[in-house]
């Protein structure tokens, strides 16, 4: 197309023309000529071809190399690039990785730095801010040096820059967007998950949508295959969602552990909020003790909203945090936290 487009300064556009008068054509430097049926003047420029005195070509067309304009070859080289690329996105949207940090995500960067993923056109991490502090230090000594050629394509977006909620949502603004656990009704339970949604999907997309001025996409999402409940139909046209461990590359989250261990990574933490409800005992004892300022912040944050609610608990049990007695051994095989599949992260 681009050839075809730069041959266009190449193009005689009077190679139809028929001269009405061949002896007027030779006396006058105006001359009316007909293109098509379109009268014209051609007036006195240097760049079209003057006929030469005696050729045999007078009455007929003005030969194709007679004609040449290096601007015309550049725009129509220029214009024909920008046709190709338009109608090259027109058939492929963009790739863009939504990074959580965690087992998954790393197993995605290390199929990247094998060649068996291409990389991505862009790798949104969205930043809850109240993200753990295990995963940013796997994120800064690990995956970010190692994923460091790409960096152009990294995007780090704070959660508070594009969220229009933060705890509190609703019509009223008097829901817990947190799955908190409550004893309100008398019987112990678990409020939805909204979190998650605001937090991190809206808030990826509009980034995408506002800075990245993507108009379609397809968004590359962590889930591995034994998470096959995770994957939920998308409600907007423009975003395709993709999963390369369940469609690309099947792996579990056990072999995808397997997959960082044997490129000789350290063992990848999980990748949640440090005062997310789903997590397990093991889990919050984990925080207590590796990074126990994670701690003390969902402790003050669970003080924070029982304020407004007295009856929402971050641990199941609906005992204040600080108070709670953990379980060493889990006994509850359904709570395995947010990379479980119990939300979006």
């Amino acid at each position: 197309m681009g050839l075809y487009l730069g041959q266009l300064g190449q193009f005689n556009p009077f190679n139809l023309l028929k001269i009405q008068d061949s002896q007027k054509r030779q006396k006058t430097a105006k001359t009316a000529i007909s293109i098509n049926g379109w009268n014209g003047i051609r007036g006195n420029r240097s760049w079209f071809p003057k006929p030469k005195v005696g050729s045999s070509n007078l009455s007929g067309a003005i030969p194709l190399t007679s004609f040449r304009c290096p601007f015309l070859v550049q725009l129509g080289l220029y214009l024909g690039q920008l046709v190709f690329r338009y109608f090259l996105f027109a058939m492929k949207p963009l790739d863009v990785w939504s990074c959580g940090g965690g087992v998954q995500s790393t197993a995605i960067a290390v199929l990247i730095l094998q060649g068996k993923l291409s990389a991505p056109d862009h790798i949104v991490m969205v930043d809850t801010e109240r993200e753990r502090t295990s995963t940013w230090r796997y994120w800064h000594t690990v995956l970010y040096p190692s994923l460091y050629e790409y960096r152009q394509r990294i995007h780090v977006v704070k959660k508070s820059d594009y969220a229009t909620v933060d705890l509190w949502g609703g019509e009223d603004g008097n829901d817990l967007l947190l799955p908190a656990w409550t004893n309100q009704s008398g019987t112990m339970g678990q409020l939805p998950t909204y979190c998650s949604n605001e937090w991190k999907r809206r808030v990826a997309e509009r980034y995408i949508r506002r800075i990245l001025e993507i108009d379609q996409c397809c968004m590359w999402i962590g889930f591995s295959r034994d998470e096959m409940r995770r994957v939920r139909a998308q409600d907007q046209g423009w975003c395709i969602p993709y999963y390369p461990l369940i469609t690309e590359l099947p792996r579990t989250r056990q072999e995808c552990r397997g997959l960082v261990a044997a490129y000789g990574w350290p063992d990848p933490p999980h990748s949640s909020c440090w005062m997310c409800p789903h997590h397990s005992d093991a889990e919050w004892l984990d925080i207590r003790e590796n990074d126990p300022q994670d701690f003390m912040a969902a402790v003050e944050l669970e003080r924070e909203f029982q304020r407004r609610d007295p009856h929402a608990f971050l641990h199941r049990s609906c005992v204040p945090l600080d108070q709670v007695v953990f379980e060493s051994k889990e006994n509850h095989p359904l709570l395995k936290g947010c990379t479980g599949g119990q939300c979006y992260v």
